[in-house]
């Protein structure tokens, strides 16, 4: 994660001789203004799916702490965009698919995720 994120460990500290470690001030290179919530949250699922091959609504829940009812309009939104393929309908289950792979988390173009039965393997 610590690769794909920025991660910042809140080290909580009462003493007041210390100033605040203030996100701007530690990494003034990250452009925070212009990153989009939704597609934030998309890198986080796509992620997700590319490492443990599928994701379900329930599973992003118990990771994240986001409310499901939002994390599975946002999985049905991945879907509709081609970025995500179904697995099972019952619970939902995503996968990615295609292309997709080669823009996560530098997989070649050449790679293609296929599916054989209820295994899935990367040609």
């Amino acid at each position: 994660m610590e690769e794909a994120f920025l991660v910042c460990e809140d080290q909580t500290d009462d003493s007041w001789d210390r100033p605040p470690h203030l996100f701007e001030r530690e990494w003034p290179d990250a452009q925070t203004e212009d990153t989009d919530p939704f597609e934030a949250k998309a890198q986080v699922l796509l992620r997700w799916a590319l490492t443990y091959h599928h994701v379900t609504a329930e599973q992003a829940a118990s990771l994240t702490g986001w409310p499901k009812r939002q994390l599975a309009s946002l999985l049905s939104a991945l879907h509709e965009r081609g970025e995500l393929q179904i697995l099972e309908t019952s619970p939902v289950s995503y996968r990615i698919g295609g292309t997709q792979r080669a823009h996560i988390g530098g997989v070649r173009e050449e790679e293609r995720f296929v599916e054989l039965g209820s295994e899935s393997r990367v040609d």
